[in-house]
């Protein structure tokens, strides 16, 4: 953008008063309707953190939709918000609808409701089994109730034509609100998307979207993100790479900031930022603060650094040096809050830190590196500089460091936040909170809230946390149980190889096993049986090495019904019965249930209605002890009365 260009900016939101260049990118996306339907109907733009993507599509969504009443909606696959949206296709379509004011269209709800009906009908007609879990020394600790993989499949299916009908559905609405507007959907930090959901999830979006702007002439995609978008053929959409600014790009944007002296800026530029949009502007924060304090910043003063964490760190320090309490106090320490107000400050920081008052607040608000939270309302730092201050208090402050994000934990964890108070409480080191996490994650999986998982997946597999090796491998299993489950066959055996390593690098035999026992079962799923074997054979090994009972018993037990199913129905048998023996070992009801049943349907399914009537009237009285309401219980109850009445009339 032109000097002239950014006096007109003034009218716009603070952060974007400063925008600068990008008119390549602005272009394209006025050009986007210039050539109806031959051109691209997808414009994506890709770059590096900080380099100012999401400050585009605000730019692009304040200069341009809302001047021209352009129907738009955003979604940002980022923060508590954006993680339905990147891994539940209801919530973003729901999204979807209600920010185009189509969650009441007649073609949408009616259809979206139909689906649902549908949808949970078939789930309350499929089976699922049950697991258990044990700790050291095979000690049961819980009893999760879990779909298995058979039935996981077509509950799979049967999702996929819920979300084809819903979806169909909101396509319809569109069509008939918007087939002769301009429309301009967004898409924001799309590498979420990628990283987070599988990809037959991001395919179906990307499809799905295809298809729409084929049926609506005025719709356009607009995609944001790290990496580029591969979802939608190179025909159908224009790539933009947000690269760095140029030197002319960097020396007007430091210009509308106010530093005056053309040789500081050129140093900037070729010394610390290399066009990088926000440690450029950082840079230009720096300069103001230096007039108000009276310690300017010499051109020889301005290193040369090739790292942007180390280019942020050295400006960071210098501001802080500059500004006057309360503000520093809350530029160091607020940094390590993913997300802030006045009221999380006040109980946050550290006693002797002032009060903070409005004005001071808004200060605060015209930094470069603040922004809108990703996660949850409020503001935050750039990710970059919340890692550069993690170490840096970390290393030279530990004490305070902890002290504080306790104190975050404990305000959170009386907001009712799980989420944010299990980050603070690992980033304070909190010798509890891994074993937390485990217990909230094995909950999320356990309920299938695919959100919630992956926020605690994210909240562990931050860059600026500092985990313990063990507490490391426990995530990179977990990352592995993530892709299993949504299907991500090779990235969770990925998963699986690097937890694998890591806990061969901590000792935990536990841990190994566990990891080999997954491995086996994502091969079984693949049909690669002899693989499967070996992984099992290997845990076996280990489950035995460290006592672990009930997990050589749910191995053997996958062994057993993966022979049974592969023709070995002797060597299946003796290995279910050995299970089965350790099940009754330890007392683990759950164990015992899933064999019989599982050795009952299959029985059933080749005609061998008294053997199966037996062991599901087994599974039925284990099952009334311990899950009496549960659906599984009276699906057992429904496939026994159906044997039962097989064999009355075979008389």
């Amino acid at each position: 953008m032109t000097a002239q260009s950014n006096s007109a900016n003034s009218q716009l939101p603070f952060r974007l008063q400063h925008f600068t260049d990008r008119d390549g990118a602005i272009a394209a996306f006025d050009a986007l309707w210039d050539a109806g339907r031959s051109s691209p109907h997808f414009l994506a733009f890709d770059g590096i953190s900080g380099v100012g993507k999401s400050t585009l599509v605000d730019f692009l969504i304040e200069t341009r939709c809302k001047p021209r009443q352009m129907a738009y909606a955003l979604i940002d696959f980022e923060g508590d918000t954006g993680l339905p949206l990147r891994t539940d296709w209801r919530s973003l379509l729901l999204e979807l609808a209600t920010q185009l004011h189509l969650h009441r269209h007649p073609a949408y709800v009616t259809v979206s409701k139909e689906a649902e009906a549908w949808f949970e009908s078939v789930k309350q007609s499929l089976r699922v089994t049950i697991t258990q879990s044990a700790g050291e020394g095979g000690q049961i600790s819980q009893s999760p109730i879990t779909a298995n993989l058979d039935v996981a499949v077509a509950l799979r299916k049967a999702d996929e034509r819920a979300r084809h009908q819903t979806a169909g559905g909101l396509l319809d609405a569109l069509e008939q609100t918007y087939y002769s507007a301009d429309i301009a959907l967004f898409f924001d930090t799309c590498e979420l998307l990628e990283q987070a959901g599988d990809k037959a999830f991001s395919g179906w979006l990307w499809q799905w979207l295809k298809t729409a702007t084929d049926r609506l002439p005025g719709l356009r995609v607009i995609a944001a993100g790290r990496n580029r978008l591969t979802g939608i053929p190179r025909r159908n959409r224009e790539q933009r790479d947000l690269g760095p600014f140029s030197a002319e790009d960097s020396d007007r944007l430091l210009t509308s900031l106010g530093v005056t002296d053309a040789a500081w800026r050129s140093a900037v530029f070729q010394r610390l930022a290399y066009g990088h949009p926000l440690i450029t502007e950082m840079a230009g924060n720096l300069w103001q603060d230096a007039l108000k304090s009276g310690l300017p910043i010499a051109i020889e003063d301005i290193p040369a650094l090739s790292g942007h964490e180390e280019a942020v760190s050295w400006l960071t320090v210098r501001i802080l040096e500059r500004l006057e309490s309360p503000l520093k106090e809350v530029v160091r320490w607020g940094a390590l809050l993913r997300r802030f107000n006045q009221d999380i400050l006040a109980h946050t920081l550290p006693e002797t830190v002032p009060a903070l008052d409005d004005d001071t607040y808004e200060q605060l608000r015209r930094y470069s590196f603040v922004a809108p939270a990703r996660v949850g309302e409020g503001l935050a730092c750039h990710d970059l500089l919340r890692q550069v201050q993690n170490a840096y208090l970390r290393t030279h402050q530990p004490t305070a460091y902890r002290e504080f994000h306790t104190r975050a934990a404990s305000y959170f964890a009386g907001q009712g936040d799980p989420i944010e108070t299990l980050y603070h409480r690992l980033m304070a080191g909190d010798d509890e909170a891994p074993q937390d996490w485990y217990n909230a994650v094995h909950a999320a999986y356990l309920h299938r809230n695919w959100a919630k998982w992956a926020a605690l997946l994210d909240v562990a597999e931050r860059p600026e946390q500092h985990p313990t090796s063990q507490h490391r491998a426990e995530v990179t299993f977990w990352r592995g149980q993530w892709h299993r489950w949504r299907y991500e066959n090779e990235a969770a055996l990925e998963s699986y190889q690097a937890a694998l390593r890591l806990f061969r690098a901590v000792g935990s035999r536990l841990g190994e096993a566990n990891t080999r026992k997954a491995i086996g079962d994502v091969q079984r799923f693949k049909d690669e049986n002899e693989a499967a074997l070996e992984s099992y054979q290997a845990a076996l090994r280990l489950f035995r090495a460290v006592g672990d009972r009930l997990g050589e018993a749910n191995t053997l037990q996958a062994i057993g019904f993966m022979k049974l199913d592969t023709g070995d129905g002797e060597a299946g048998l003796n290995d279910l019965e050995a299970g089965l023996a350790l099940y009754k070992q330890v007392g683990d009801r759950v164990g015992q249930a899933n064999t019989y049943w599982g050795l009952g349907m299959r029985w059933a399914q080749e005609g061998r209605l008294q053997e199966a009537e037996a062991l599901i009237t087994q599974t039925l009285e284990l099952v009334e002890q311990f899950i009496p309401a549960h659906p599984f219980t009276d699906q057992v109850r429904t496939v026994l009365e159906q044997v039962r009445g097989l064999l009355s009339e075979q008389g």
